[in-house]
C-alpha cells in the first residue's frame, strides 16, 4: 500500500486571521444561521396593557448547566439572546414595580429561534408569575426551511448503521441519489450522496458545531477511485450527537458557500450531572433473511457480521480538592468501535468454460452478428482491410497467447443461469471476504467564564480499514483501504453589552487516506509475461495486471492512490440589536488543500480488449454484441492500455465570504429577513505549478512546418492546403499565471425572507435567495499533470492491423516508457494522442436562485403542518463534468450523418485511409502510420485525438411541493412525516459534441416523489404510564417499559438512461413502457417493441443523435423499505436504566431491485436490472444500552 502523508497545520493561520478579525469589524467572519451549533431566544417585554417595557432585566438560564445570560431590554422593549447551546431553558424577567416573571420548560433546538414575549403584571418584585406554557412550535422569525432531528429521535429511532447522518433523508426536499447502501460512519461516500432541492450531488455543505466538516473525494464505501467532489469528512455515531440540523432553504445572508443544503451535526455537551451510557449492537447471519438472488441460485446467506459497541459520558469537570467545575466547566466524551462485514451482491458476466477453450459457436448460433474474425488475417483490397472469419466461431487453442492461458485460470466457472441468450449476467457474487474496522473518539469541553463569556473546544479522531471486492477468491482482484481523520473545533462567544454579541470560531480537519490492491508482490514470471516487463513497471510492489474486457468482468484494479485532505476555517459574526432590527455582519475564511498521488497504472500495466480487431468483414464492421473482446484477449491482441509514471499534486482553494443581514420585526406579526452577501473564491492553484490550466489554441507545434509541407503533397478536398495547421496544446501554470481559471469578482447575492403570523396557529413563510457555488477543491475534476505525470499508451498497430506492435505478452515491446518532462515541451506534448483533461473554458462561478412560499399550521395534539412550494434555477453549471468534459476536437457537424440509421456511405467517407502528413513526425503514436482515416484530418486539431474540456453553460430547473408533519416527543409519542413531489430538469450535458446547447432532459437523480415517515411510541403500560401506573416488581418488569419505533422510506425510480436507437414508424417512446406486471429483473424493465433492433442498421459514431437520453416517464425500479424497532426498558434504579433493543431492517423483506437501469435498443438491451439489489434482505439487529 502507498504511504500516508500527513501535513502539519501551521498555527500562524489562527493568529493572523484572528488579529485581522478583531482589528476590523467589517472583516469579522460570518456565522451562518444554519451552521450555528446554537439557538436564539428573543421577544418583547410588555405590561398588561401591551405597552413595551424598556430596561427590564432578562435572564436566560440553561437548566442542565445552570449557566445564565443576562440582558436588558432596549427602548422598544425587545431583547435577544443568541448563541445558546441547545437544551432546556428558563426565562426570568424583572423590572421595578412589576412582579417577577418566570417561564420554564422551554426546549431550544439547534438553529431555532424561540419567541418568548413576557407580559408583566404590576406588583412587588417579591411576587412571582410562573408560566408553564409549552415550547412554541411555529417558526415566526424567518422564512427559512429545514428540519431538526432531535436527541430523542437519534436515540430511539432504528438507525441501521449507527450514524446520525443516516437521518438526513427524513427531510422534505432531500432525495437519495444512490442506492440503499450501508451508511456507516466509516462510509462517508454513501452518506454524502443526496441532493437538496435539485441542486445535485456534491453541492451540499457538512458542518459539525458550525465548523466545516468536508473533504474532497477519497475512499468511502464505494468510491473505487479518488475523486474531487465534496463529501462529509467525519460522520459521527449517533451517541456523540445532540441534534442534526438539515437546512434546505436559508434566506439569511449569513448563509453561503453552497447552493445546496447545509447539514450541521451538533455534538453533545456535559451538564451539572454526570450522565453516560454504554451500548453494544450485534448483527449476525443466523438472524437474517437470505436475499433474492441467493435464494434464486440456491446459495447460502451472505455472511453479514456486525459488532458495534462503545460508551459515552459527560458531566462537570471536577477534580477533588483542586477544581469544582459545577455551573461553569463541563466535558463530554464518546467512543465507538465497529468491526463489521457487510457483503453486497452483484451479478456479473464471465466467460463460459467453452469460450475459455476458444469455442464461441453457441454465440454464432444466435445470429451472424456474433461472428468472430481473425485479427491476423488482414488483407487490403485497395479500399478496405478485410478479415476472414474463424470457422464455426472456434479459435484454435494453439493460437492462444501464453499470458492469456495463465490468466484465464483465474476466472471461476459461472454459478447462475445467464440472464440473456448470449450468456450475460452469469456470475453471482456476494463479496464473502469483505471486512471493515472502524473506531472513533470525540471529546468536548465547555467553559463559562461568566454570563458574558463562554467557550468550547472539541477533538474528534477516527480510523477506518476496509478489505473488499475479491471477486474471484484469488490474487487477481480485491481492494484495501486505510483512512484516518482528525477534526478540531473551537468556538468563543463574548457579550459586549445587552445588544452586542461577538462569536468567533475556528477549526481544522486532516484526513489522509490510501486505497490499493488487496494483494501485491505479484510474480509476473509465473504469468508468462515478457521478462522485461517487471523491470519496466515504475512502482513497487507489483500489482496484478489490470485487464479490461468490455462486457466481461476482468482482473486487477485501477484504484491505487494516496488522497490527503486538509482544511482550515475561521468564522464569526457580530450581532447588534437596535430597536426592531437585529443586525448581523461578518465574514468567513476557508482554505482547503488536497494532496493526491494517483498510482493507477504505476504498479501494473493496464491492457484493454475490444471488438476493434475481431470484427468484420472489414474495419467498418459493427462488432459483436459480446464475445469479440474475449476472443481478442485469448489471441493476445489488445485494443489499448497504458502504464504511468506518477507524480503527486498539492492543490489549494481559498475562499472568502462577507455579509450584512437584518432581521426586522416590522410589526408583532411580521418579520422580514433582509440581507446582502458577497463571496470571493480565488482560483485553485497547485503548490509547484505542476498542472495544466487550459488549452492554448494558437501556438504552433515544432512539427508545424514539416506537417504542412507533407500535407501540401497529398491534401484532401475538404481541407484546403492554406487551412491546414498544426497548432494548439496544453497551457501550463506559471509563476505569473497560476490559477486554474480567471477570478470571478461579481458574486453579489441578495437575500429576502418573511414570516407573517395569521393568528396564533398559522404562520405564512417564504423567501428568495441567490447562492454562488464554488469551482475549486470539492467541486471540480482533478487538474491534469501531463508531462509531470507521464502515461505511455499501448499501441496495438499503426496500419489497421497489417502489422501488430503490442501484444498481451509484451504490451511495451520497445522496452521503454515515456519519461516525465514537466512543462518543457509545452504545446508539443502528447501530439499524436488524446490529451488529458485541459480544465475549464471561460469559467465562472455557477449560481442558484432559490425561492419558496408556504405556511406552518399548528394542529391539535401537538402536531405541526409545514407545506410549501419550493423552486430553484441554476445557471452557469459545468457541462459534462462527470465525463471529464466535452471533446472540443470533434468532427465538424457538416461531415456527420443525419440519417436515423447506420449510414455506411458516410462511414466509408470518414474512415477512408488517406495519406498521413504526420508520418515519421509522431513516432510511437497512432498517428505515425503511412495512412490515417480521413476523419483524423477533419478535426480542428488533427495532431491530437480527443481534447476534453469543461464548459460552464449548463442550467437546471427545479419545482416541488414539500410537506412535513411533525409531533415532538410528548406523552411518549413522536411522529415525523415528509412528502416531496418534484420535477428537476437539467441541461448540463451535450447529446452530441457538436451541439451548440446542452440537452434539456430530466435530471438522472430526480426521483419525482419521495415519502418518509418515522415515529417512536411508548406503549402505555407500566409505572408512570396510562395503564399500570402503580405496577411493581415482576409485573412491571414484564409488562411495562415497552416501546415501538419505525422508519419508512419510499422513493420513485430514477430516470433511465436511453442509448441511441431507431424508432419504428408510428411508434413513440411511450410504447417502451412495460406494464408493471411484465417488468422483471431478467426480462427487462422496458419494451423494445417501438424499436427496430436489426443489428445491421443501428447508427454508429458518425450519427447526429436526435433521440433524447432520458424521459421522465421511463424510470427504473423505485424502492420502499420499512425498518422497525421494539425496545424494552428496565429501571435498575432511579438513575440507571437498561434497554434491550431488537431492530428489524427491511422488516417486510421487500425485494428492491437495483434502481439504475439503461435502455439500449441498438444492443437489444431492454433494461435488465443487472442482478444487483437496492439494499439488503431483512437484517435483525440486537442491542443493549445501559444509561445513567
Amino acid at each position: 500500500m502507498p504511504k500516508i502523508h500527513i501535513h502539519v497545520f501551521h498555527p500562524f493561520v489562527w493568529s493572523i486571521t484572528t488579529v485581522l478579525l478583531l482589528l476590523g469589524i467589517s472583516l469579522l467572519p460570518r456565522n451562518v444561521l444554519s451552521q450555528e451549533p446554537y439557538g436564539t431566544i428573543l421577544g418583547t417585554v410588555t405590561d398588561s396593557s401591551g405597552a413595551v417595557i424598556p430596561d427590564a432585566q432578562v435572564q436566560i438560564t440553561n437548566t442542565a448547566t445552570n449557566v445564565s445570560t443576562q440582558v436588558v431590554t432596549n427602548p422598544a422593549g425587545n431583547y435577544r439572546v443568541p448563541y445558546l447551546t441547545p437544551g432546556h431553558y428558563a426565562v426570568t424577567v424583572e423590572r421595578a414595580g412589576f412582579k417577577k416573571y418566570v417561564r420554564s420548560g422551554l426546549e431550544l433546538r439547534v438553529a431555532a429561534t424561540l419567541e418568548v414575549n413576557p407580559s408583566l403584571e404590576l406588583g412587588e418584585a417579591t411576587q412571582q408569575i410562573e408560566v408553564t406554557e409549552e415550547t412554541p412550535l411555529l417558526s415566526v422569525a424567518d422564512g427559512s426551511r429545514g428540519a431538526v432531528i432531535d436527541r430523542a429521535q437519534l436515540q430511539e429511532l432504528p438507525i441501521r448503521d449507527g450514524s446520525a447522518a443516516e437521518l438526513i433523508v427524513l427531510t422534505p426536499g432531500i432525495s437519495n441519489t444512490t442506492d440503499l447502501r450501508p451508511r456507516k460512519a466509516a462510509f462517508s461516500q454513501g452518506i454524502s450522496l443526496v441532493s437538496t432541492n435539485g441542486a445535485g450531488e456534491a453541492r451540499n455543505d457538512f458542518t459539525v458545531d458550525g465548523i466545516p466538516n468536508v473533504v474532497a473525494g477519497g475512499p468511502g464505501g464505494g468510491a473505487e477511485d479518488a475523486s474531487s467532489f465534496t463529501k462529509v469528512g467525519v460522520a459521527f455515531p449517533s451517541e456523540a450527537i445532540q441534534e442534526l440540523v438539515v437546512q434546505t432553504n436559508v434566506y439569511s445572508a449569513t448563509q453561503g458557500h453552497t447552493p445546496g443544503g447545509v447539514f450541521n451535526m451538533v455534538t453533545r455537551a456535559g451538564t451539572n450531572e454526570f450522565h453516560g451510557e454504554a451500548h453494544e449492537f450485534l448483527k449476525n447471519r443466523a438472524l437474517n433473511s437470505n436475499d433474492f438472488y441467493s435464494r434464486m441460485s440456491d446459495l447460502p446467506k451472505s455472511n453479514i457480521k456486525d459488532n458495534r459497541y462503545g460508551f459515552s459520558i459527560g458531566g462537570p469537570v471536577a477534580i477533588p480538592k483542586f477544581y469544582d467545575g459545577h455551573n461553569k466547566t463541563f466535558f463530554f466524551f464518546s467512543f465507538e468501535n465497529n468491526p463489521f462485514a457487510s457483503p453486497f451482491t452483484s451479478l456479473n458476466t464471465i466467460p463460459t468454460p467453452e469460450q475459455l477453450r476458444g469455442d464461441f459457436s453457441a454465440l454464432l448460433a444466435l445470429g451472424p452478428e456474433y461472428q468472430i474474425y481473425d485479427p491476423k488475417s488482414i488483407t487490403f483490397d485497395g479500399e478496405h482491410y478485410k478479415r476472414t472469419p474463424f470457422p464455426n466461431n472456434i479459435i484454435p487453442v494453439d493460437r492462444f497467447d501464453p499470458v492469456a492461458k495463465r490468466l484465464l485460470t483465474f476466472w471461476p466457472a459461472p454459478n447462475v443461469p445467464a440472464a440473456t441468450p448470449d450468456g450475460r449476467l452469469n456470475y453471482f457474487f456476494n463479496n464473502p471476504d469483505t471486512g471493515d474496522w472502524y473506531r472513533t473518539y470525540t471529546t468536548r469541553v465547555d467553559h463559562a467564564f461568566s454570563g458574558k463569556h463562554r467557550i468550547f473546544g472539541r477533538l474528534t479522531l477516527d480510523k477506518w480499514r476496509s478489505v473488499k471486492d475479491n471477486f474471484y477468491q484469488n490474487d487477481s482482484t480485491g481492494l484495501e483501504t486505510n483512512r484516518v481523520s482528525r477534526l478540531v473545533g473551537v468556538d468563543d462567544v463574548y457579550m459586549f453589552s445587552s445588544n452586542v454579541v461577538l462569536n468567533v470560531r475556528g477549526g481544522f480537519l486532516r484526513q489522509p487516506s490510501t486505497r490499493g490492491p488487496r494483494v501485491t508482490g505479484i510474480d509476473y514470471g509465473t504469468l508468462d509475461f515478457s521478462s522485461d516487463l517487471p523491470n519496466l513497471i515504475p512502482e513497487q510492489p507489483l500489482a496484478f495486471p489490470v485487464i479490461s474486457l468490455g462486457r466481461y468482468q476482468g482482473f486487477g484494479t485501477t484504484a491505487y492512490f494516496v488522497n490527503n485532505n486538509s482544511s482550515e476555517s475561521v468564522t464569526g459574526m457580530l450581532s447588534w440589536q437596535k430597536g426592531q432590527h437585529n443586525l448581523r455582519f461578518g465574514a468567513e475564511f476557508r482554505s482547503v488543500r488536497q494532496f493526491v498521488r494517483n498510482e493507477a497504472g504505476a504498479h501494473a500495466p493496464g491492457i484493454s480488449f475490444s471488438q476493434q480487431f475481431t470484427k468484420g468483414p472489414d474495419e467498418l464492421g459493427a462488432g459483436q454484441p459480446i464475445g469479440g473482446e474475449l476472443a481478442a484477449f485469448l489471441l493476445g491482441v489488445p485494443s489499448g492500455g497504458s502504464m504511468t509514471i506518477p507524480v503527486g499534486f498539492n492543490i489549494r482553494s481559498n475562499w472568502y465570504g462577507f455579509f450584512l443581514h437584518d432581521d426586522w420585526k416590522v410589526t408583532p406579526r411580521l418579520t422580514l429577513n433582509l440581507g446582502l452577501r458577497y463571496e470571493l473564491e480565488l482560483p485553485m492553484t497547485e503548490r509547484d505549478n505542476r498542472v495544466v490550466i487550459g488549452f492554448d489554441r494558437t501556438t504552433p507545434l515544432d512539427i508545424d512546418a514539416a506537417a504542412r509541407a507533407a500535407y501540401a503533397q497529398n491534401p484532401i478536398p475538404e481541407l484546403p492546403v492554406n487551412q491546414f495547421a498544426v497548432r494548439g496544446g496544453y497551457q501550463y501554470a506559471t509563476a505569473s499565471n497560476r490559477g486554474a481559471w480567471k477570478r470571478d469578482p461579481h458574486n453579489i447575492m441578495p437575500r429576502f425572507g418573511l414570516a407573517y403570523r395569521l393568528g396564533d396557529k398559522t404562520v405564512v413563510r417564504g423567501g428568495f435567495g441567490l447562492y454562488f457555488d464554488q469551482l475549486g477543491v470539492g467541486r471540480n475534476n482533478y487538474l491534469s499533470q501531463p508531462g509531470f505525470r507521464r502515461t505511455t499508451p499501448v499501441i496495438p498497430t499503426n496500419d489497421f492491423g497489417q502489422n501488430y506492435i503490442a501484444s498481451l505478452s509484451n504490451p511495451f515491446p520497445d522496452g521503454r516508457l515515456l519519461q516525465p518532462v514537466g512543462s518543457s515541451l509545452g504545446v508539443n506534448l502528447d501530439a499524436g494522442n488524446s490529451l488529458s483533461y485541459v480544465g475549464y473554458e471561460n469559467a465562472r462561478n455557477p449560481y442558484t436562485m432559490q425561492w419558496s412560499f408556504g405556511f406552518q399550521r399548528e394542529l391539535p395534539g401537538g402536531f405541526v403542518l409545514d407545506t410549501s412550494y419550493v423552486g430553484s434555477k441554476s445557471v452557469g453549471l459545468p457541462v459534462d463534468i462527470t465525463t471529464l468534459g466535452t471533446d472540443i476536437n470533434t468532427i465538424p457537424r457538416q461531415y456527420l450523418s443525419t440519417l436515423p440509421t447506420r449510414d455506411q456511405a458516410n462511414l466509408d467517407f470518414l474512415l477512408q485511409p488517406v495519406a498521413n502528413p504526420f508520418t515519421g513526425l509522431l513516432p510511437g503514436t497512432d498517428l505515425d502510420g503511412a495512412e490515417i482515416p480521413r476523419m483524423s484530418l477533419l478535426v480542428p486539431y488533427p495532431q491530437f485525438q480527443s481534447i476534453p474540456a469543461i464548459k460552464s453553460g449548463g442550467m437546471s430547473w427545479y419545482h416541488s411541493w414539500q410537506t412535513r408533519v411533525e409531533r415532538r416527543m410528548r406523552g411518549g409519542f413522536t411522529l415525523l412525516g415528509n412528502y416531496t413531489w418534484s420535477k428537476n430538469m437539467k441541461a448540463n450535458s451535450y447529446l452530441n459534441p457538436t451541439d451548440t446547447r446542452p440537452e434539456h432532459v430530466i435530471e438522472y437523480t430526480d426521483p419525482g416523489q419521495v415519502f418518509s415517515m418515522s415515529g417512536v411510541y411508548e406503549l402505555p403500560f407500566g409505572r408512570g404510564r396510562h395503564w399500570g401506573s402503580s405496577w411493581h416488581g415482576v409485573v412491571n418488569h414484564i409488562f411495562g417499559g415497552w416501546q415501538m419505533s419505525s422508519v419508512f422510506k419510499a422513493q420513485r425510480g430514477m430516470p433511465a438512461w436511453l442509448g441511441d436507437g431507431v424508432l419504428l414508424p408510428g411508434k413513440t417512446m411511450y410504447d417502451a413502457i412495460l406494464p408493471k406486471s411484465q417488468r422483471t429483473w431478467d426480462g427487462g424493465w422496458f419494451s423494445l417493441a417501438p424499436f427496430d433492433t436489426n443489428f445491421d442498421i443501428q447508427p454508429d459514431f458518425n450519427h447526429i443523435r436526435t433521440l433524447s437520453s432520458r424521459f421522465n416517464y421511463l424510470r427504473g425500479p423505485g424502492y420502499w423499505t420499512l425498518d422497525g424497532g421494539l425496545t424494552k426498558k428496565f429501571a435498575i434504579s432511579e438513575r440507571v436504566q437498561l434497554q434491550f433493543r431488537s431492530e428489524f431492517y427491511n422488516l417486510t423483506n421487500n425485494v428492491n431491485q437495483g434502481q439504475w437501469v439503461s435502455l439500449v435498443p441498438g444492443d437489444n438491451w431492454p433494461g435488465y436490472v443487472e442482478g444487483y439489489l437496492n439494499g439488503t434482505a431483512r437484517v435483525i439487529q440486537l442491542g443493549l444500552r445501559l444509561s445513567f
